[in-house]
C-alpha cells in the first residue's frame, strides 16, 4: 500500500521533500498511470505558474488535473504582481498559506 498521507498537501518545492516522500510520490504516480482514479474528500486547487508562452504544455497540465477532480486557477504573469517586481517565491508562499 503506498503511504501518501505523508505527503505534503501543498507542495511548492521538491526541496521540502525528503527521500521517502519522493519514492511515495513516484509511486502514486506509477498507480495513476496503471489506472488508479483519484477520489477528493475536499476541494482540490491548481495553479500552474507558466512565465513563457506555451499553450501545448500548459494545456497538457489542465487536461491532467481536471482529470485528477483538481480546480484549475488561471495565472497570467503578464498581469501578475510578478510582473509589478513582486518575487514569485512569495507570491506562491503567501498562495500556499492562503490554502
Amino acid at each position: 500500500m503506498i503511504s501518501t498521507e505523508r505527503i505534503q498537501p501543498n507542495l511548492v518545492t521538491v526541496a521540502d521533500m525528503d527521500a521517502a516522500d519522493a519514492i511515495d510520490l513516484i509511486h502514486e504516480a506509477q498507480a495513476y498511470k496503471a489506472g488508479k482514479q483519484a477520489v477528493l474528500t475536499a476541494p482540490a486547487y491548481a495553479v500552474n505558474l507558466f512565465f513563457e508562452n506555451s499553450t501545448r504544455t500548459k494545456t497538457s497540465f489542465q487536461m491532467a488535473q481536471m482529470k485528477l477532480g483538481m480546480n484549475v486557477l488561471e495565472f497570467e504573469a503578464g498581469t501578475s504582481s510578478v510582473k509589478k517586481g513582486k518575487a514569485s517565491m512569495t507570491l506562491l508562499r503567501q498562495w500556499n498559506q492562503s490554502v
